[in-house]
């Protein structure tokens, strides 16, 4: 019974309860030599609860209640409920998805506080039957969750206040109602975290070692605040952060920051939009740059870090110093790499988000940037550094918002238009409706109105079409870009042209189109013609 109840099998509920019945089975029918015991009623239950059956819970349930009508039914039963059973099976709810676990597992802990109150000393709940009650609606996602865990756990400082050390909060009471926080969806989880974790640390000071928070603690509040969303979230971050610094300097080994710790932090700065936050991430990887090549192996930083700098630098919108703090960024990480650190391989993400830097830059000749960058892509013997159509995509964007002189324009259109022609040529990607949007911006952007424009764009549409890659930015560009009579050409036989929407559309100019947040375009070949060569000014 024992190794199917622990061996988290789908059938081991199935199985245990089957060796059960039999030995009840066997002692209903006489056989002096076979008793059921409390130990195998809560194996049973056990073993239901590691199943991962759906139905678990509410078998393990129905077995303690089995268990509490046989101890009834005669004093000299050999099965009496305990503390272990009950808790057991509140631990099962709380491993449970279904809907309403948490308020099963409650109403079993006030079944147990009835029965102890009538005097049933074998079933008083303890620290872990709390601790199960408080996972339950950690991890239960519903309404209100965090509000419940959190009051459990002042239930149980209460009640050990007074008195009750069977109930003494320990490190797992607290970490499950962080935990329960950081799944909550309210603007104020993240400060409510962290007054959980201020909680430990003043009773631990106070000489409650049991409740000593750990690296894991302090990284599960920087994530909260990482998510928070609120102005100086970030900031939060990093001061939690500097605390587990001071903490381990000063010999505690328990809080020491890792690869988590830092990550977390740089990442809440590189979504952040505070002003500043780009250079307060570098500042972060350089740290965990420096600590690292100091021996401190377990904090060493991989391209995925680097490039949450990257993109910090990119969404910083400090123009033109962002775009060559990212270059030199990028400069190190190939460096490295070619000194023999793997881990600061660049990837495409890498590459695509100092091109993406650029292309917010106002840098003169940013096109030619990105399109360098694009090149020693294209050259690159690692498969993980090629560019992708998001990448291809990313260097038009940098054209189609190049501004200065009529040839710096006509420049940026040449870039464009071989960066189109480029992609159509690489044999295993296709342009995007991303593609065609940015084509057309590029035209509206860099080119004159007149005659030569509406060529160009006509140009560019009759290949979206073709393609079948038209979506809304594709129609909203189009508008944008073409003269009133060409858009009058182009939409006018679907209807009004300012009314003229998907749906209006021949299913073959959009069929090709992906629909999603991040779409990254198709594999295989364009279906438009040969190379494109758009007309400009002289």
């Amino acid at each position: 019974m024992n190794a199917w109840a622990k061996s988290r099998c789908r059938d081991s509920g199935v199985m245990v309860e089957r060796i059960l019945k039999r030995i009840i089975d066997e002692e209903t029918s006489g056989n002096p030599y076979v008793r059921a015991s409390t130990a195998m009623y809560t194996m049973a239950i056990d073993g239901w609860a590691k199943s991962g059956d759906a139905n678990g819970p509410k078998r393990a349930e129905e077995i303690l209640f089995l268990m509490m009508q046989s101890s009834d039914k005669s004093s000299t039963c050999n099965v009496h409920p305990d503390v272990q059973s009950f808790t057991t099976v509140i631990d099962a709810w709380a491993k449970s998805n279904s809907k309403g676990a948490p308020k099963r597992a409650e109403e079993v802990l006030a079944l147990m506080h009835k029965l102890h109150s009538e005097g049933n000393k074998d079933v008083k709940p303890t620290t872990a039957t709390y601790n199960a009650v408080i996972n339950a609606w950690s991890k239960s996602g519903e309404r209100g969750s965090a509000e419940h865990a959190e009051s459990y756990l002042h239930r149980m400082e209460d009640m050990f206040a007074h008195g009750n050390q069977d109930v003494k909060p320990d490190e797992l009471s607290f970490n499950s109602v962080i935990a329960a926080w950081a799944r909550s969806p309210s603007r104020y989880a993240a400060r409510k975290a962290e007054e959980i974790l201020d909680r430990m640390e003043s009773l631990y000071r106070v000489g409650y070692p049991g409740v000593k928070a750990d690296t894991v603690t302090y990284n599960t509040v920087i994530s909260v605040w990482a998510r928070a969303g609120v102005p100086g979230a970030a900031e939060r971050c990093e001061d939690i952060l500097r605390r587990m610094e001071r903490m381990y300097e000063t010999g505690d080994m328990s809080v020491k920051p890792d690869v988590i710790s830092y990550s977390t932090v740089i990442d809440a700065w590189a979504k952040s939009g505070d002003r500043g936050a780009a250079q307060r991430a570098e500042e972060v990887v350089f740290r965990m740059q420096h600590l690292y090549d100091a021996g401190y192996t377990d904090v060493k930083p991989s391209a995925i870090t680097f490039t949450a700098v990257l993109d910090a630098w990119a969404r910083s919108g400090e123009g033109t110093e962002a775009a060559h703090r990212a270059q030199n960024i990028l400069h190190f990480m190939e460096t490295a790499y070619a000194h023999g650190n793997d881990q600061l391989r660049p990837t495409t993400v890498t590459y695509t988000t100092v091109i993406a830097a650029w292309a917010r830059s106002r840098h003169p000749h940013k096109a030619q940037k990105a399109q360098m960058i694009l090149h020693q892509m294209s050259h690159a013997t690692d498969p993980d550094g090629r560019p992708n159509v998001v990448t291809y995509n990313a260097v038009i964007n940098a054209c189609a918002f190049t501004h200065g002189s009529p040839d710096r324009r006509r420049q940026a259109l040449d870039v464009a238009t071989c960066t189109y022609n480029e992609l159509r040529m690489t044999g295993n990607l296709q342009p995007d409706c991303i593609t065609y949007g940015s084509l057309l911006k590029a035209c509206s952007n860099l080119l004159l109105a007149g005659p030569e424009k509406d060529v160009a764009v006509h140009e560019v549409f009759g290949r979206c079409c073709e393609d079948g890659q038209v979506n809304e930015m594709v129609l909203a560009q189009i508008r944008h870009a073409a003269s009133e009579g060409l858009v009058r050409e182009l939409l006018g036989r679907f209807g009004p042209v300012g009314r003229v929407g998907m749906h209006d559309l021949p299913r073959s100019w959009t069929c090709s189109v992906k629909q999603g947040k991040n779409q990254t375009g198709g594999s295989g070949k364009s279906r438009a013609g040969g190379r494109m060569y758009l007309k400009r000014e002289k």
